[in-house]
């Protein structure tokens, strides 16, 4: 059984339909993956400065709750030093409640975050 000689181009019918057609596919082609790469590039982009943005955020929240907890401990050991025990035993387990609790709800909000991820993804 003889098998029909394909041509080498498959754009040669394209050309004999409308003359200059697939070097004009050709271009669109091209074009389109230009696009694309652009498109993906500005998405990297902004996903890196995205990144870059909360790491930022996240060191000054640290700073600002070490400063925080530091004043706190401050305020507790002047309590202690006047006398005042209770009152420097309620600034000790408000801000040790102050900082689990921050240190629960961050940790909520990065595990939400990864499963809303992985819906999304699927």
């Amino acid at each position: 059984m003889k098998v029909p000689h394909q041509p080498l181009n498959p754009y040669t019918h394209y050309d004999q339909v409308v003359p200059g057609a697939a070097e004009r596919i050709l271009q669109m082609a091209e074009r389109e993956q230009d696009f694309r790469h652009r498109g993906d590039e500005r998405a990297h982009e902004y996903l890196k400065e995205e990144l870059t943005t909360s790491a930022t955020t996240q060191r000054i929240g640290q700073f600002v709750g070490t400063f925080i907890a530091s004043g706190a401990l401050f305020v507790a050991g002047f309590a202690f030093s006047v006398g005042a025990s209770g009152y420097g035993v309620a600034i000790v387990i408000a801000e040790v409640a102050a900082l689990s609790g921050a240190f629960v709800w961050s940790r909520q909000d990065s595990s939400s975050a990864k499963s809303s991820d992985s819906q999304e993804n699927e």
